[in-house]
């Protein structure tokens, strides 16, 4: 019997003491675990550390560090009952978006929806480093593995160019977790990332654990939507029609009612069938629904065992229904047919009455 595969959250001090409780610290170090696992992982390190660079080089202040939410990387699509049952804290859906909600007020998490789709209102996150690092070391604490270290001179440290090495060290550098690297008295004091080439074990260890239990499903779990997947994009592209706001909300609720996935996946259906229309999809979801269909692979499992049920009474011997009906009371229990006796009086009265007939006829003859 293969093993299941288990589930795993950590729980960081430095952010139960950030977040003043340790739910919120599950979800927001889990929203950092899937950043560094996005494909675009790079790109959003890339563009946090430009934002702490310029930051530490007093060129402009927090304020207006803002991220574009058009152009920037690392946003991460996560519904709130997938994030609540992968964390283990299995809260209700609406639990989990005003923890999510919290995160975003305090400026820990950025939010949007999908800026390609303005129908869609899916939300989108995106852990903001900078925000976290500075607060933490607000309270003397540092987050492990994207600490900002106390340097003597402004951009003493800090290279003219950031290699692919370089920001993989970035990510995986070995700091003082209480954030005690203090620069000597009266000298320029400022935060920018250090760059080493020691990774932290406690990282390191987290992220193989959890690698082992990475499928591709999780992967795409967690990508941004793409256009081509999107239940708004597909049902224009694919001649159903335009999204109006009716539509839209219609959509909208179908997919917080099952998920993304599963709305596309009935229109896919409908258009193998040739039933562009959305009642035809409906359909689907309200018996997906009331099957609590949770998954496209359920839904798969679903239509192959009705597949499979059709043909097995195509190949069924075909033979007239038997009709169940009351047993006359002239039918014995042997099952043959016995005549009633008529009157013999009345046999010789109709035999008497033909003969006269004939007689009759043969006259007029």
């Amino acid at each position: 019997m293969v093993p299941k595969k288990v589930k795993r959250v950590v729980i960081r001090q430095e952010l139960v003491e950030l977040t003043g409780d340790f739910r919120l610290a599950i979800v927001l170090d889990q929203m950092i675990y899937w950043s560094e696992r996005k494909n675009d992982a790079d790109k959003f390190l890339q563009e946090e550390m430009d934002r702490i660079k310029k930051y530490a080089s007093n060129e402009s202040e927090l304020q207006n560090l803002n991220i574009d939410h058009l152009k920037s990387h690392g946003w991460i699509y996560k519904k709130a009952e997938d994030l609540s049952e992968e964390t283990m804290i299995n809260v209700k859906p609406k639990t989990m978006r005003e923890y999510l909600t919290i995160l975003v007020q305090k400026g820990w998490l950025d939010e949007r929806r999908n800026p390609l789709i303005k129908m869609d209102r899916t939300l989108q996150y995106r852990v903001n480093l900078l925000k976290i690092q500075l607060d933490l070391q607000a309270i003397g604490y540092a987050l492990e593995g994207y600490a900002l270290a106390k340097v003597e001179k402004v951009n003493s440290n800090l290279p003219q160019e950031n290699t692919k090495e370089q920001k993989e060290n970035w990510k995986g550098e070995n700091v003082n977790t209480k954030g005690e690297n203090v620069a000597p008295k009266g000298e320029n004091v400022t935060a920018i990332p250090e760059l080493t080439t020691e990774p932290t074990p406690e990282i390191t260890n987290k992220a193989s654990s959890f690698s082992e239990n990475d499928t591709a499903e999780n992967e795409m779990a967690v990508s941004v939507e793409k256009t081509s997947d999107n239940a708004f994009a597909f049902f224009e592209k694919n001649g159903f029609g335009m999204v109006s706001g009716y539509m839209g909300d219609k959509i909208g609720s179908w997919c917080d009612d099952l998920s993304d996935e599963l709305v596309v996946e009935a229109m896919k259906i409908a258009v193998e069938r040739g039933a562009r229309n959305w009642s035809y999809v409906e359909k689907i979801l309200q018996d997906w629904l009331g099957r609590k269909v949770k998954s496209v692979n359920e839904a798969h499992a679903i239509m192959a065992a009705f597949q499979e049920q059709k043909a097995r009474q195509r190949h069924q011997p075909r033979g007239r229904p038997i009709r169940q009906e009351k047993v006359p009371e002239w039918f014995d229990k042997s099952g043959t047919n016995q005549a009633p006796q008529e009157d013999q009086e009345a046999v010789e009265a109709r035999k008497k009455e033909v003969e006269e007939l004939l007689s009759a006829f043969k006259g007029g003859a």
